[in-house]
């Protein structure tokens, strides 16, 4: 039996949701996620990743999610607005099986294989004119 740990390693901002707004003096995009419908933030205030340019890059390097064999997790990424609901910006399953872990598309989000350092890439694009890349690694430990 197996046991994974999901890393969160980086963010990097494409195309900012509120990029128009920002060169207009706005905040730019605040984001987060959600792993199972719990928020995951920084530890410090302001408690978002601040994104007020595209190519912009947070690192992060967080464990974000740990099971066993056959586990599964709800990852979703969010740009938080101050005076109206969150927006999603695309959710993705994890799913633990057979000592791999496999990353499931679901709407606003596309996973898009293994960089060569061999952490899993998936864009975010779940609102018009707005586009995340964030990578995740994954450490798989067999129980002795």
């Amino acid at each position: 039996m197996s046991n994974y740990e999901i890393v969160l390693v980086d963010i990097t901002a494409r195309e900012l949701s509120e990029d128009a707004w920002y060169k207009l003096g706005g905040r730019g995009d605040e984001i987060y996620a959600k792993v199972n419908g719990e928020d995951i933030r920084p530890l410090n205030a302001p408690f978002f990743w601040k994104f007020d340019a595209p190519d912009k890059s947070e690192k992060i390097t967080r464990e974000i999610f740990t099971g066993d064999e056959g586990s599964e997790a709800s990852f979703c990424l969010m740009e938080q607005d101050k005076l109206s609901a969150h927006d999603a910006l695309g959710t993705i399953r994890i799913k633990t099986e057979n000592g791999k872990v496999e990353l499931i598309e679901t709407a606003g989000a596309s996973y898009k294989g293994k960089d060569g350092e061999c952490c899993h890439i998936v864009d975010f694009y779940g609102l018009p004119h707005c586009k995340y890349e964030v990578r995740f690694c994954v450490k798989c430990f067999e129980r002795i």
